[in-house]
């Protein structure tokens, strides 16, 4: 039996700096950072994004076909579940659709929060060393 997954964005790839490692500031304070930006956006709705491009890129996909909707830090999280049997707990919710298709909707207690004080380095290490898919 297949499974047909449609999974949502994608981490950043790595891409750390050709020369020199840039020294790192910490991040901003005032800074948004997002755990669930599409949940943060639109939180009636986190899977809306997904469905609008996806039809506006592919008017015609057979979304029917598809078993398992969810976005890359779901199937990150079952990941790490089913191969380490990790304690690791997250929150998703599930809804089965046309009998057949679960859509696993991510739940963040805080899907944005807005740095205060020192949080850290993580935004602008992503910044240094990773780059986004194009």
């Amino acid at each position: 039996m297949w499974l047909t997954f449609l999974i949502l964005g994608a981490p950043n790839r790595w891409a750390p700096p050709p020369e020199r490692k840039p020294l790192l500031t910490p991040d901003a304070e005032g800074n948004v950072r997002y755990a669930d930006e599409n949940a943060a956006r639109h939180p009636r709705s986190p899977l809306e994004p997904l469905f609008r491009a996806l039809f506006y890129k592919h008017p015609d996909f057979p979304i029917q076909d598809v078993d398992i909707v969810t976005d890359w830090q779901n199937m990150l999280n079952l990941l790490l579940i089913v191969t380490v049997g990790s304690n690791h707990r997250f929150k998703a919710q599930v809804e089965i659709v046309g009998g057949k298709t679960a859509l696993f909707t991510r739940l963040e207690d805080k899907p944005a929060d807005v740095n205060q004080g020192f949080t850290g380095y993580r935004q602008n290490f992503l910044k240094a060393y990773t780059a986004k898919e194009p």
